[in-house]
């Protein structure tokens, strides 16, 4: 039975299978910090040639995306690719099912009616296959027996004692073929595999290269501090790459470029199928109208065929159609050079040779070649990576000196009592220096010492950087915050009046240094918007300045406390009309000019204050009159009520009405004062606003 199972399913397989495309190896990984990497793979081919791209099935999206294929003498055939599930496509046309072509067995049973040969000489319509247990002293034995219908009548035989079932039509052989084929192809669950087919002469070069998603490459720094005070202030930085292989495939041999940057990166679904809705048409009946809609105009005639001549001009001299063209036409890199090729592709020197630095603190290394483009660092490894599907591996891709000075960085936000124990470094390279995490030590080998973990900051090439890596409890800071207004020069124009004023925030550090050690402390003092600094009394050299905070320097000797006021000023001005100041706040105005206050501005104020003087004289008079009313008409309610509890014509009615009618005669009188007094308020205001309006200072 076991032989003749493998006889039947690989003798089909063998007999009608067509021959495999090849798989170009991979050659070049380009693993960027956007969530992508490159793949390129790259080899020789001759003639017409399939090359096969296994993908796993989560990433065929971003294969289909942004395939690339270099071929120098050949053209592209086209890019075949299965369906999402192309098991169910294979066997939904077939008699029989994947699960059919576990054993011979299922399958035979499958395809009842097929023409088959026995050997034996045993031919026509297979029937089917029964199975047939035998009790024997040795226990219970299976057998099958195979049932053929044939010229002559029915026959069968034992299955277990045939060398060999053949299927005697080239259809029903093609269909078993095809199965299996697709079974073959697909063994991996969540792969697929695209095949590029090539058209061409003679051998060649070819390349393939796309885009997966890939994890990030994590960069992690080593860096020795100068000892402190030490002539020599500059410092080994290593920085080492760890890289995971999540391709699915071994590397070997492959030229690894990494780079730091933040392009655009998309992705979109392109290997699921998409149908869109269509809109019903009615039938059509009489009278029945479905006129176009109108989706809008996109220019002028004009305007479209300038647009079409500036399409042909783009495409004469290289644009996107012309540059695709150049892709596929392109020749592949020699292998060999690759490395250090795609170096000096990205704006590197090109150069085969990596300098190492050496230093008695940390061993040397073999870094990588570094480069930069407008917006990527890039660093292509001198060695070419060997590493197995599903590991992880750390390489070192920088290693230099640079100057790195010991201070320590005051943030209040951070803590506010002490400052941080910190490093200055100067990236002097060529390249910038990505992000990642630094660990520090102090002193050489065999006197190592960790002094704590930074985060790295992105360096680039020419700048320097502060690194905070410890908090230094031996060193106390206090600060004091005050705040000043300063009113300054007045103007009048147009009855506004309009004053200066300088707001002054200042707040005092005070550090307290160790008993045996000096310390140089660098204030950080936020910025604020609309403020400027205010220099210190006696400050040397200007202070540094970033995107949220001033930098001073504050040098304190051991066991010394010493003070380093910073000031942030703002000047702005405060505006009012001039008719509705008091003169409480008048007069606090003018007497913070002092001195200052011109002659004739203080004796217009003077007379300003004369001026609504009488104005409020008068406000003063009207404000009495409706006082005296509101009295009076309290008064009016209370005899109303008294009213309604008496008769009107005894005694105490009477007095009730006799003085509601010398209340009447009072409001009248009220009324007329009213109307005098209003007329006099009205004088005083014109005579008021008539002389501000004169004014102009």
């Amino acid at each position: 039975m076991k032989n003749l199972r493998f006889a039947l399913l690989a003798s089909a397989l063998f007999l009608t299978t067509p021959a495999f495309a090849n798989e170009l190896p991979l050659k070049r990984a380009v693993i960027s910090t956007s969530g992508v990497a490159l793949y390129e793979h790259a080899g020789t081919i001759e003639g017409n040639a399939d090359i096969a791209l296994p993908v796993r099935l989560d990433q065929v999206d971003d294969a289909l995306k942004s395939l690339v294929v270099f071929d120098t003498l050949g053209t592209i055939g086209g890019v075949n690719l299965p369906g999402r599930q192309p098991l169910d496509e294979a066997f939904r046309d077939l008699p029989f099912t994947q699960a059919d072509l576990q054993s011979p067995v299922t399958l035979l049973n499958a395809l009842k009616g097929a023409q088959v040969n026995i050997d034996g000489g045993i031919t026509g319509r297979l029937i089917g296959v029964t199975t047939e247990s035998e009790k024997t002293d040795a226990g219970t034995i299976t057998r099958h027996r195979v049932t053929v219908m044939g010229d002559t009548g029915m026959k069968s035989a034992i299955m277990e004692n045939l060398n060999a079932v053949q299927f005697t039509e080239k259809a029903v052989q093609d269909q078993i073929t095809r199965a299996l084929e697709a079974v073959y192809t697909n063994r991996v669950k969540d792969q697929r595999t695209l095949n590029v087919t090539l058209n061409g002469e003679g051998k060649r070069d070819v390349a393939l290269a796309y885009l997966q998603a890939a994890p990030l490459w994590k960069s992690t720094y080593r860096l020795v501090l100068p000892n402190e005070g030490a002539e020599d202030q500059t410092a080994l930085i290593q920085g080492w790459a760890v890289l995971e292989n999540t391709t699915g495939q071994d590397w070997n041999d492959v030229a690894v470029t990494i780079t730091s940057g933040s392009p655009v990166t998309y992705t979109q679904a392109l290997y699921e199928s998409y149908y869109l809705p269509r809109t019903a048409l009615p039938v059509k009946v009489i009278d029945r109208v479905m006129p176009r809609v109108d989706g809008g105009t996109i220019g002028t005639t004009n305007t479209i065929e300038k647009r079409q001549e500036q399409l042909q001009k783009k495409t004469m001299r290289g644009g996107a159609d012309a540059e695709m063209h150049m892709l596929a036409a392109a020749p592949a890199p020699a292998m060999a050079e690759m490395a250090m090729d795609s170096a000096a592709g990205y704006g590197g020197a090109g150069e085969s040779y990596v300098p190492t630095i050496a230093t008695p603190d940390m061993a040397a290394t073999q870094t990588a070649l570094a480069a930069e483009t407008a917006t990527q660092m890039l660093f292509t490894f001198p060695t070419p990576v060997t590493l197995p599907a599903g590991d992880s591996l750390m390489v070192p891709f920088i290693s230099e000196k640079m100057d790195a000075q010991r201070l320590y960085v005051y943030q209040p936000e951070t803590n506010a009592a002490h400052p941080l124990a910190a490093v200055k470094v100067k990236n002097d390279g060529d390249t910038g220096l990505p992000p990642g995490i630094l660990t520090l030590f102090d002193g050489g080998a065999p006197n190592l010492v960790h002094v704590g973990d930074a985060e790295m900051p992105l360096i680039p090439a020419g700048e320097d950087r502060f690194i905070s890596f410890a908090l230094d409890t031996k060193t106390n800071i206090e600060q004091k915050t005050e705040d000043d207004r300063q009113l300054g020069l007045i103007t009048i124009a147009n009855g506004t009046f309009t004053q200066k004023v300088s707001w002054r925030n200042t707040t005092t550090y005070t550090a307290k240094a160790p008993a045996n050690e000096d310390r140089e402390i660098v204030i950080e003092h936020p910025r604020r918007d609309g403020w400027e600094l205010i220099m210190p009394e006696g400050y040397e050299g200007k202070p540094d300045v970033t995107s949220t905070h001033y930098r001073l320097t504050l040098n304190v000797k051991k066991g010394e406390s010493q003070s380093l006021p910073i000031t942030l000023r703002r000047d702005d001005a405060e505006t009012m009309a001039l008719t509705y100041m008091n003169e409480a706040d008048l007069d606090a105005r003018m007497a913070a000019m002092g001195k200052d206050l011109p002659a004739d501005l203080r004796k217009a104020m003077e007379q300003v204050k004369t001026l609504r003087a009488a104005v409020a004289e008068q406000e003063t008079a009207l404000q009495q009159i409706a006082n005296t009313r509101n009295q009076i008409y309290a008064d009016q309610e209370r005899l109303r009520q008294n009213l309604e509890t008496v008769a009107s014509n005894n005694k105490l009615g009477k007095r009730y009405l006799k003085q509601l009618e010398e209340q009447e005669n009072a409001l009248d009188k009220l009324a007329s004062s009213e109307a005098t007094i209003e007329v006099k308020l009205n004088d005083a205001r014109k005579a008021l606003n008539d002389y501000i309006a004169t004014l102009k200072f």
